[in-house]
């Protein structure tokens, strides 16, 4: 797995720029470091459906692809290990231009993708 940053404040609480690049690292992210109550960052693309006026008549909407970054607070892991993905699922916590606070959203952890975990450690521990 390649650390790309880390930074940890007095309490240890923090945040990680990972890199998983093989079977082992996905497995070892699944069962002993990602957990429920994490935040996770990742860049995805996202499908838009913009209105426009000129396409009224054909009530087909037009769809814009544009690249958002999500931060979900983890209420649910999944681990596929035929594709060696991981998906989380939970609730976005910052607010951006497409999704707002509370909306739910998934997205999948995959080989050579980076992500960010940030970790508050605390009784559970």
């Amino acid at each position: 797995m390649k650390i790309i940053s880390k930074v940890l404040d007095i309490n240890n609480n923090g945040k990680v720029t990972l890199i998983p690049q093989s079977e082992e690292d996905m497995w070892v992210l699944y069962n002993n470091i990602i957990k429920k109550g994490d935040e996770v960052q990742m860049s995805i693309c996202k499908k838009l459906k913009v209105e426009n006026s000129e396409r009224i008549k054909d009530k087909k909407p037009v769809v814009k692809i544009v690249r958002v970054c999500l931060t979900l607070k983890i209420e649910n892991i999944d681990y596929d290990s035929r594709n060696q993905v991981i998906f989380v699922k939970g609730k976005n916590v910052k607010e951006n231009k497409y999704v707002y606070v509370g909306c739910y959203h998934s997205f999948s952890i995959e080989l050579n993708n980076e992500f960010c975990l940030w970790k508050k450690m605390g009784e559970n521990y």
